[in-house]
């Protein structure tokens, strides 16, 4: 993924199994399996007895995407606060709250490290939900917003900075009970991503 972000092929480009595996010394079974599963989230499409053919992002797949996430994402706040207070969670929630708190604080030098943080981030709340399938989901979504190979590198700082806050506000609302906060800090978040995203379709 970060060598497509780098080398920006365009939509419609053809990618060979062969020619990936010789560039980062894998199988090609293992860059296989990676396409396929890249293809179900609609980044590329195999053609029959053919090479793998990178696709775009549509505005419509982004509504899509926003829609089932907001499901997701706001179904495991609402878990969250049925945890024991003697649960793990608790702990690597604190412990995701001062990296942030550290993140934002060198953000300037740091900001390519966001994306990882994110991930966790999200990955800890969709797991409250104890539910296998959001799990799978939060991985396509780490791919997609992280990933995109069109993303404008304009402004990525404040971008990942202000992603930075809204993530402390989620948390500071989870720590102190306040379940109609951390629902609406969720959702001004998802809102803000969905926002961006819908720019750089646009924009491209």
């Amino acid at each position: 993924m970060m060598w497509l972000k780098d080398a920006q092929p365009a939509p419609g480009s053809r990618l060979s199994e062969a020619a990936l595996a010789r560039r980062f010394g894998v199988s090609n079974t293992a860059i296989r399996e990676f396409l396929i599963g890249l293809s179900r989230v609609g980044f590329i499409r195999k053609e029959p007895q053919r090479s793998w053919i990178l696709e775009g992002f549509t505005e419509q797949y982004a509504l899509e995407l926003h829609e089932v996430r907001r499901m997701f994402e706001c179904r495991a706040i609402r878990a969250i606060f049925d945890i024991p207070e003697d649960e793990p969670f608790w702990g690597k929630l604190l412990r995701l709250r001062q990296e942030h708190i550290q993140l934002r604080s060198e953000i300037d030098t740091r900001f390519t490290e966001f994306s990882e943080l994110d991930t966790r981030f999200h990955r800890t709340l969709n797991a409250a939900a104890g539910n296998r399938f959001m799990d799978g989901f939060q991985d396509s979504i780490s791919v997609i917003f992280h990933f995109h190979y069109r993303w404008s590198k304009k402004n990525q700082v404040g971008r990942n900075g202000f992603a930075v806050q809204e993530h402390l506000e989620i948390i500071d609302a989870i720590l102190r009970q306040d379940q109609g906060a951390a629902t609406a800090a969720l959702e001004r978040h998802l809102e803000t991503a969905h926002q961006t995203f819908i720019a750089s379709l646009q924009r491209d």
